[in-house]
């Protein structure tokens, strides 16, 4: 009998599969960006402290890094169903849009990132000490980006269709080939 919580752990079909891999990205960020500093905790005990390697912290990231690794590499794979690809496409075009869309900046001679949680829909202020993390997520994504012409494809198609105020990608006029395709904000 079928877990009502994850209907769709199916092991014989791999659209179900990966459904659930993307399930299991969306709780791994929501657990991750609740767990990060936030920058008025952090404002009254003086410098930010650099990310300890072995905080409870780099377990979260590590474990949404994967996940969001395997998301990206299951959306090159040869799917069937159109529903899957563009709302999964959606939702990493939202987090690559607040990835790169994070603001610095400064308060009483502090640095902190203003940051979008799109899990959540909330404006955040994060400790500065967030910024490696939230490059690692970054770092996954351009490194599946530039592997896959098929996940910089879904993602343009997807970005076409966004709002100018979301547009992650420039293209490059003098060629017609993705692979010219600059991530804005880098």
């Amino acid at each position: 009998m079928e877990n009502p919580k994850t209907p769709y752990l199916n092991h014989g079909d791999p659209l179900h599969s990966f459904e659930s891999i993307f399930h299991k990205l969306r709780t791994a960020f929501q657990t991750l960006f609740s767990a990060l500093p936030l920058f008025h905790d952090h404002h009254a005990s003086g410098p930010d402290p650099d990310p300890d390697p072995n905080s409870r912290i780099r377990p979260l990231l590590e474990d949404a890094a994967i996940l969001l690794r395997c998301c990206l590499v299951s959306l090159t794979l040869s799917l069937s169903d159109r529903k899957f690809l563009l709302d999964n496409t959606r939702f990493i075009h939202r987090a690559v849009h607040a990835f790169v869309s994070v603001d610095v900046a400064t308060s009483r001679r502090r640095t902190f990132l203003r940051f979008r949680n799109f899990i959540s829909g909330a404006d955040v202020e994060l400790s500065d000490s967030c910024r490696p993390i939230l490059c690692t997520l970054l770092e996954v994504v351009a490194d599946e980006l530039l592997r896959h012409r098929t996940l910089r494809s879904y993602l343009m198609l997807v970005d076409s269709v966004s709002s100018m105020d979301e547009k992650l990608f420039v293209c490059n006029s003098m060629h017609d080939d993705f692979a010219s395709v600059l991530l804005k904000g880098i």
